[in-house]
């Protein structure tokens, strides 16, 4: 909401450090991907948001993630 995505980036890479199995990883995969986007970081951005997509597949996060993969690589 503040537009600060590098330290939003951080964070939401410590979530996936500290909570690797939490219920909260495909969210913070997802919010690092736009957080990424954001700063221009498309490569890592897709590296994060395909990630998500193989592991957990069934999540809305996943869908949404699929959709923003789109828009990136036109």
């Amino acid at each position: 909401a503040k537009k600060n995505f590098t330290r939003s980036a951080i964070e939401f890479h410590k979530v996936l450090e500290n909570y690797s199995t939490g219920a909260k990883v495909p969210s913070a995969l997802y919010k690092l991907g736009l957080s990424l986007i954001e700063l221009k970081s498309n490569n890592q951005a897709e590296k994060y948001l395909n990630e998500l997509m193989e592991k957990y597949p069934n999540t809305q996060e996943a869908k949404l993630a699929e959709e923003k993969l789109k828009k990136i690589k036109k």
